[in-house]
């Protein structure tokens, strides 16, 4: 909850890009979460210890938060200094199919976060690890597939809009052509067709004899 508050508050200070900030948001919150819980249960499992139990000792507590904020800081600067990720990530914040995909972040929000009460909970299970383990990095596949979808559908859908603009730009091309022909085999005054246009039209009759 912390790093969603720090994350919302750094990208309030940006108004102009608020949009791309709270998809921004929504996108790396799950993800931070997921991969925070994945590592308490990997912990968990090397030192044989209930997840419980292990969050209450202060020094593994530190050691995981830390390496998933690094992690988080590393993905944050991977994204800023790769201009077609920061690109297609734009994209995909302005567009109108990133609404439902948003609620589903949201949900995944609100999922993990209820099963992140399982780290803190005193259930001696020994396969309780591995199911955290295995429900978060699901939720991170999930996440990342269903961000690739969105953007091939969001390419594909621009690639429809450049292709209709072009079609409509070269039929304005055409009737322009064709206008200028006309005006070429008439006489302006008169409106009637030009010596030129009738000796043309009579070469092409002698063509075809």
């Amino acid at each position: 909850m912390l790093a969603l508050l720090c994350d919302a508050f750094r990208w309030c200070l940006k108004r102009n890009e608020w949009s791309k900030g709270s998809f921004m948001v929504s996108l790396t919150q799950p993800l931070y979460i997921a991969f925070h819980m994945i590592l308490i249960g990997m912990a968990s499992l090397g030192v044989k210890m209930p997840m419980g139990i292990l969050l209450h000792q202060p020094k593994w507590r530190i050691a995981t938060i830390s390496v998933a904020v690094a992690v988080s800081i590393v993905a944050d600067i991977v994204i800023l200094s790769w201009p077609k990720l920061k690109e297609a990530l734009r994209v995909q914040s302005l567009s109108e199919e990133t609404r439902p995909f948003m609620v589903f972040l949201w949900f995944c929000n609100i999922f993990l976060l209820l099963d992140s009460l399982l780290c803190i909970a005193r259930i001696p299970w020994t396969f309780l690890p591995l199911l955290l383990i295995g429900a978060a990095a699901l939720k991170e596949f999930f996440i990342i597939r269903c961000l690739f979808h969105l953007y091939s559908i969001i390419v594909e859908h621009q690639s429809e809009i450049r292709h209709r603009e072009l079609s409509q730009k070269l039929a304005r091309q055409e009737r322009r052509t064709e206008e200028l022909k006309n005006r070429s085999d008439r006489d302006a005054l008169t409106g009637l067709f030009s010596r030129q246009y009738l000796m043309e039209q009579m070469e092409a009759m002698l063509e075809k004899k």
